[in-house]
C-alpha cells in the first residue's frame, strides 16, 4: 500500500504487509521504487471483466475434475462435508 499526502512537508509511506507483520518504508527512493512497481502491476493487470472471466474459466476446470472423479477426486469435498445421501460407506 502506498500512502501519499497533499502537504508538501509530509512525504509518502510504503506499507509492505506480510504474514509476520508490516514494514513501513519512508525514504524517497523506496517510495519511487514501489510507485514504479505498482504502475507496472496496473499496466499488466486484467480489467474487472477479464478477471471475472478468468476466475470463471478456472472454476470450471475444478468442477470438471470433480465431476469426472464422481466426487472422490482431489477436488471433491471431504466425506464429512458431503450431504448425507452422497457419503460412501
Amino acid at each position: 500500500m502506498i500512502l501519499e499526502f497533499d502537504k508538501p512537508t509530509a512525504s509518502g509511506i510504503v506499507c509492505v504487509e506480510g504474514a509476520a507483520g508490516n514494514i513501513y518504508l519512508e525514504s524517497v527512493a523506496d517510495l519511487e521504487r514501489y510507485k514504479r512497481i505498482f504502475s507496472r502491476l496496473q499496466s499488466i493487470a486484467l480489467d474487472p471483466e477479464g478477471s471475472a472471466a478468468m476466475v470463471t474459466r478456472i472454476a470450471a476446470t475444478y468442477e470438471d475434475r470433480k465431476d469426472r472423479s464422481n466426487g472422490t477426486g482431489p477436488f471433491a469435498l471431504p466425506a464429512a462435508c458431503r450431504p448425507e445421501g452422497t457419503r460412501k460407506k
